[in-house]
């Protein structure tokens, strides 16, 4: 588990230098970004797994400090994607300490920072039922967050999902992907390429 917080500036294309650090250390957690603030959801430290939400600066660069929690936190593989005012957690191929399944959708207000609340939930992807709520790929525009892919099912799923952030709706399927990816992918502001 490692709990620094690097910098890798894009004007120089330096190396990236330990700018600060996390309070807990953590694997697998997922993260968002408001303004000059960078936030962690969650995740595995050294004992198992955390429900811990962390927020650093991005212009101070002074270790982060603990804010709030995730409602139902996960094992491994969270991802998440931002809305203009929130981030929105989800997914994970593991059962939640408290109950809750990986295809939660919490969301994360930037305003209040108090513990995130279940809004809704992953669309599976998976013609033989098989959980494919872990991994995947997230973006999102300036109304909704997509999903791309995930694991678990045979063929793996290739499948495009979306959320509304004014209606907060269960995901729906948008599409499909015409090969399967598991990497990372890049938006420009108008589309998302993986």
């Amino acid at each position: 588990r490692i709990n620094t917080i690097d910098k890798w500036q894009f004007s120089t294309d330096a190396i990236s230098n330990n700018s600060a650090d996390l309070t807990v250390g953590t694997q697998g957690a997922s993260s968002g970004v408001a303004a000059v603030y960078g936030y962690t959801f969650a995740g595995q430290d050294g004992s198992g797994p955390t429900n811990n939400i962390q927020k650093f600066s991005m212009t101070s660069h002074a270790n982060a400090t603990l804010l709030s929690s995730v409602t139902v936190y996960s094992k491994n593989g969270q991802l998440s994607f931002n809305a203009p005012n929130a981030s929105y957690i989800m997914g994970s191929g593991w059962t939640a300490p408290n109950g809750g399944t990986g295809k939660n959708i919490e969301k994360f207000n930037f305003s209040t920072e108090s513990d995130s609340a279940l809004v809704s939930e992953l669309f599976d992807h998976t013609a033989s039922g098989a959980i494919d709520y872990w991994l995947g790929v997230t973006t999102s525009s300036t109304t909704h967050g997509y999903r791309m892919f995930g694991g678990g099912g045979n063929p793996s799923p290739t499948g495009i999902s979306r959320m509304s952030f004014a209606s907060e709706a269960t995901m729906t399927d948008v599409g499909d992907m015409t090969s399967v990816s598991g990497g990372p992918g890049r938006e420009d502001g108008a589309a998302f390429y993986t």
